[in-house]
């Protein structure tokens, strides 16, 4: 144990003239490279970087798709088709609110029935349908 405190009291005094000059020199102000009134130009064109840099606004583009098929169930809030290429593919739409005021009418005089061909423009992101292409079936009568 004498030896290694020795070794490390020999290592320390061999490294303090060192330590000693690196002190010195941190201790240093720092001084800026630019004058004054030019820091303070710069310092008032600093960006934050916690905001988002916007080069180009993206426009939302008109996503209506489109879904051919033949209907299952409709009524006034929401329509069922299945695929015409895919009979295992079923989708249900619900109606936007212009479109559910015109399928009341169409309700009122027969509405769409089980089998109807029918294509549906929908929004592919909400799954809402803006649009029903097809003739409805002609009114049951007793």
């Amino acid at each position: 144990m004498k030896r290694l405190t020795h070794v490390t009291t020999v290592a320390t005094l061999a490294l303090l003239p060192g330590l000693a000059a690196a002190l010195l020199f941190a201790a240093a102000p720092a001084s800026a490279q630019v004058s004054a009134p030019a820091a303070a130009a710069v310092a008032s064109d600093v960006i934050d970087a916690t905001m988002p840099v916007i080069v180009k606004q993206v426009k939302p583009k008109d996503s209506l798709k489109e879904f051919k098929g033949t209907v299952m169930h409709a009524n006034r809030a929401e329509i069922t088709v299945r695929g015409r290429e895919n009979v295992m593919l079923v989708r249900s739409f619900t109606l936007s609110p212009p479109l559910a005021n015109a399928m009341q009418h169409v309700i009122d005089n027969g509405g769409y029935q089980y089998g109807d061909r029918v294509t549906v423009r929908y929004n592919a992101t909400t799954g809402v349908a803006y649009q029903i292409k097809g003739k409805p079936s002609k009114p049951v009568k007793f």
